[in-house]
């Protein structure tokens, strides 16, 4: 992410550059550093606030699963259809699959979502665990990994 905020700031700066210059705006350059300072220093910020918030990701519970960047909203147990645990490019990830309407059992429509589980905190067998108490979970992986 640091990196990405240098570019970022980079292709912020150069444009103001190019702009600032292309105006015959005076000071320009010191303009265009003023701008940079100002671009990375938000960037910087918001990277750190954003790794220093604590807040809960995914929870497991009687109720279901809540994983906030899917949605704020519990998913209940009886709109998840399956759960597998897969291998995609040597990362583990649960594949969540829901019924959108559990109440319309005639007409299906399925969607799934993904946890990274290498982006959590917890460990993956101690997640799966806690999925398994309520829902079965499926292993798409090859022998080494399970």
């Amino acid at each position: 992410m640091f990196f990405a905020s240098l570019a970022l700031t980079g292709a912020i700066a150069f444009t103001t550059w190019v702009l600032l210059g292309t105006l015959s705006v005076p000071y320009y350059v010191e303009i265009t550093w003023a701008t940079s300072l100002v671009f990375f220093g938000f960037l910087s910020a918001a990277m750190i606030v954003r790794f220093l918030r604590s807040e809960v990701v995914l929870s497991i519970h009687h109720g279901g699963i809540v994983y906030r960047p899917y949605s704020t909203d519990v998913v209940g147990w009886e709109a998840i259809r399956s759960t597998t645990l897969e291998l995609v490019e040597q990362e583990l990830r649960l594949r969540v699959t829901l019924l959108k309407n559990p109440h319309l059992q005639d007409k299906a429509e399925f969607e799934d979502f993904t946890i990274d589980m290498s982006l959590l905190d917890g460990d993956p067998e101690t997640i799966v665990a806690s999925i398994e108490r309520y829902q079965p979970v499926q292993q798409a992986l090859s022998e080494e990994w399970q």
